[in-house]
C-alpha cells in the first residue's frame, strides 16, 4: 500500500511539472571537426523552454568567444534581453511571476528572467561552498550566503 501511495505522489507531482531540455551545436572556425554542445535541462512547469534556450544562449555565447561559429538559427534570432524590472526594484521569482500574471511580460521573458536569477543562485552558492570548503568562511557564514541566495532569488525571506 505504501509503495502504491508513492507510485501516486510521483505521478502527480510528474504531471504538475514539465521538462524541456535542448541541445545547440557549435563547430570551430579553424576546425569544423571540433564541436561544442550546450545542453540543459529544466524542470518548471511555466517556463522551462525559455529557460533552457536562455542557457543555451549564454553557454553558445562563450563558445563563440572562443571560436565556435552558431549555426543554430532558431536561438541566434531570438532576443534574449531582460526587460527592466517595474520602478526600480531588482527581478527576483515573485516579481517576475506578478508581471507575467498581469501580462506586463511574456512568458518567454519570465523564463529569461529566472534563468538570469538561478545563474546567480548557484554563481553565490558555488563561491560560498569553495569558501567554507577551503576554510575562508564559517558554516554559519555559509548558511547565512544561503540564506540571502534563497531570498534574493525567490524575493521573500526563506525560512
Amino acid at each position: 500500500m505504501k509503495l502504491i501511495k508513492s507510485i501516486f505522489y510521483v505521478l502527480i507531482i510528474s504531471s504538475l511539472s514539465a521538462c524541456s531540455m535542448k541541445s545547440v551545436k557549435l563547430a570551430h572556425a579553424n576546425d569544423p571537426d571540433l564541436i561544442k554542445v550546450c545542453r540543459h535541462a529544466f524542470i518548471d512547469w511555466r517556463a522551462a523552454s525559455h529557460m533552457v534556450d536562455f542557457y543555451n544562449f549564454k553557454c553558445a555565447q562563450r563558445a563563440i568567444e572562443q571560436g565556435y561559429l552558431l549555426g543554430d538559427s532558431n536561438l541566434s534570432s531570438k532576443d534574449f534581453s531582460i526587460p527592466e524590472a517595474p520602478s526600480g526594484k531588482t527581478w527576483n521569482e515573485a516579481l517576475a511571476l506578478k508581471e507575467l500574471s498581469a501580462d506586463r511580460i511574456t512568458r518567454e521573458k519570465y523564463g529569461y528572467i529566472l534563468a538570469v536569477l538561478e545563474m546567480k543562485y548557484r554563481a553565490k552558492i558555488s563561491k560560498a561552498k569553495s569558501e567554507l570548503e577551503s576554510g575562508k568562511i564559517t558554516k554559519e557564514e555559509f548558511d547565512n550566503i544561503k540564506e540571502e541566495a534563497s531570498e534574493a532569488f525567490y524575493g521573500v525571506p526563506i525560512t
